[in-house]
């Protein structure tokens, strides 16, 4: 890393202005060794560069109906069409007629949808048909119908059970995006 600053050596505070930040790319040398010429760029620069879209992690690194997860949510598996019986805006909890009949946690992970999709939240956790968001709606949903969106945990076994499809013996595990055999011991800790 590097950074350029200066300074008014006639002025009486000792303000340094930034006027150059970032890395150092290449540096040459002259044949005497005595001049090196450091090729630099900015850290905006620097920044723009591609990160790798995949982490060597346990987890899935596919957003859940993604074209690499290839889970359709719009299937009735991982969806319903329902009305918002109630809603505590103290507690962000709505009761969501016939949610609980998927099963317990279902929906924790996934989004509840209003407007057709115009505005959704975070569900995050489930007892029954009642579900916790993250944040509540601007306007009362009590009454409204939304969509429900199973969630996902990233886990090789959620993916294997819960998003398993029928018709592929092999469930959606062929489109598991994580490393679920990564050893979780670390050889260099005794």
């Amino acid at each position: 890393a590097i950074t350029i600053q200066r300074y008014q050596r006639s002025d009486s505070s000792t303000q340094l202005v930034t006027v150059f930040d970032g890395q150092v790319a290449s540096v040459r040398f002259s044949e005497e060794g005595r001049v090196a010429v450091a090729k630099c760029i900015p850290v905006i620069q620097a920044q723009s560069r591609p990160i790798p879209r995949q982490s060597y992690q346990n987890a899935c690194n596919h957003v859940l109906g993604d074209s690499l997860c290839k889970v359709d949510l719009t299937d009735s598996r991982w969806r319903l069409s329902a009305t918002v019986t109630a809603f505590d805006s103290a507690t962000n909890k709505a009761t969501v007629a016939g949610a609980g009949s998927f099963g317990a946690d279902w929906w924790v992970g996934g989004v509840m949808e209003v407007g057709g999709g115009a505005d959704h939240r975070l569900i995050l956790a489930q007892n029954g048909d009642e579900m916790t968001l993250l944040l509540p709606f601007p306007t009362t949903i009590v009454g409204s119908t939304v969509a429900l969106i199973a969630g996902c945990d990233h886990s090789v076994t959620t993916c294997d059970t819960k998003f398993n499809t029928p018709a592929d013996p092999l469930s959606n595990v062929v489109n598991y995006g994580g490393f679920p055999f990564v050893p979780t011991k670390n050889p260099y800790e005794t």
